[in-house]
């Protein structure tokens, strides 16, 4: 990821996090590019829905 990345404080259950972090440590990746991944393929499977 070449951009610029701006610093963003994010609210979530110690669950939510939990269950964030466990996938993190499965696919080799930290908390923060777990979050900014999933919320990537979110956004792509969203536009692919709608043909964007």
């Amino acid at each position: 990821m070449d951009q610029e990345r701006a610093p963003f404080g994010l609210r979530m259950s110690e669950a939510l996090k939990q269950k964030v972090r466990e996938f993190a440590e499965k696919n080799g990746r930290s908390l923060n590019r777990e979050i900014i991944y999933r919320l990537e393929q979110a956004y792509k499977a969203e536009a692919a829905l709608h043909n964007e």
